[in-house]
C-alpha cells in the first residue's frame, strides 16, 4: 500500500507533492525549521476514496494517534481535521477525549 501518512519530520514537498494540504505541509515545514510546533503527523490523500478513509488505513492512523497521545507529557495532542471535495467521513470507531 502507498503511504497513508507522514510525522512533520518526514513530509517533503519532493516525495508528497499534492497528497497533503496546505496546512499540514506548513506544519511541517514549521516543525522541521524548529519553531514550536507538537510533533504530529499528515493524512496523506492517498488514505481516502470516495466513500471516506480506507480500511486499511485504519489502524495506521489509530497507531500514529495513539504513539503521539503517549509520547506527549500531557497526554494530549492538538487535532485537526481538513475538509475535502467529497465531505470527510469520520470512522465512527474514532474518539477523541475533549
Amino acid at each position: 500500500m502507498k503511504s497513508i501518512l507522514c510525522t512533520f519530520s518526514q513530509l517533503s514537498e519532493s516525495d508528497h507533492a499534492g497528497l497533503a494540504g496546505s496546512k499540514g505541509e506548513m506544519l511541517a515545514k514549521l516543525y522541521q525549521s524548529g519553531y514550536p510546533v507538537p510533533d504530529g503527523f499528515v493524512i496523506l490523500s492517498t488514505a481516502f476514496d470516495e466513500n471516506g478513509l480506507k480500511a486499511e488505513a485504519h489502524n495506521e492512523v489509530l497507531t500514529s494517534f495513539s504513539h503521539l497521545i503517549h509520547s506527549s507529557p500531557t497526554q494530549k495532542i492538538p487535532v485537526s481535521l481538513g475538509s475535502f471535495e467529497n465531505g470527510w467521513k469520520r470512522p465512527s470507531s474514532w474518539a477523541f477525549a475533549e
